[in-house]
C-alpha cells in the first residue's frame, strides 16, 4: 500500500481564498455567504494566521465606510450600521 505524501497549502493562498470569500456580496448568486458563514471564515483565518505567526491585521472593506466631509479635509469613517464581517486580512 502506497503512503500518501503530506500536502500543505501556503498561508498566503489560504488568506487569498478567505479574502475572496469575505468580499463576495450576499444574495441569490451567493447563498450561504451570510454574516454567520463569514464569522466562521474569519475565526479560522485568524487562528491559522496567529498559529503561524503571520497575523498582520485586517481592514474593513470599502463598502463599510462613508466619507465625512470636514473643513480641514475629508476622512473615511465606518458607517453607523457597518457589518463587522466585511473584512480583508493582510
Amino acid at each position: 500500500m502506497a503512503t500518501r505524501g503530506r500536502k500543505t497549502a501556503s498561508v498566503e493562498y489560504i488568506v487569498a481564498q478567505a479574502n475572496a470569500m469575505l468580499s463576495r456580496a450576499d444574495g441569490p448568486a451567493n447563498p450561504g455567504l451570510n454574516p454567520e458563514f463569514r464569522k466562521g471564515i474569519i475565526a479560522l483565518t485568524e487562528r491559522i494566521l496567529m498559529d503561524t505567526d503571520n497575523y498582520k491585521g485586517f481592514q474593513y472593506l470599502d463598502s463599510e465606510f462613508v466619507r465625512e466631509y470636514l473643513p480641514g479635509g475629508d476622512r473615511r469613517v465606518l458607517r453607523e450600521d457597518y457589518d463587522s464581517t466585511r473584512v480583508r486580512f493582510y
